[in-house]
């Protein structure tokens, strides 16, 4: 439920060739699960809703993200080491 999320790693290769191919896949995964679920009378929830989360993936040191992190925006207030 998570609306957005950072993936980091060092190697931008690891990132390029395994992390976003991954993520691709788990996305894939969960759409085509969601998709056989049968229509709930229940109403959506926060937890139950779903979202479009923006997902975002870093390349470099652990210790330039933060500064990285502080420059990103999302939904018009910057997010804060």
């Amino acid at each position: 439920g998570a609306s957005v999320v950072h993936f980091q790693d060092q190697n931008a290769e690891t990132v390029r060739c395994t992390t976003v191919p991954n993520v691709l896949a788990n996305l894939k995964q969960a759409r085509d699960r969601q998709s056989r679920q049968p229509e709930s009378p229940l109403p959506l929830t926060p937890s139950r809703q779903t979202l479009a989360p923006t997902v975002n993936f870093y390349a470099g040191d652990w210790e330039e993200l933060p500064g990285v992190l502080s420059t990103v925006k999302n939904d018009g207030y910057e997010v804060t080491p």
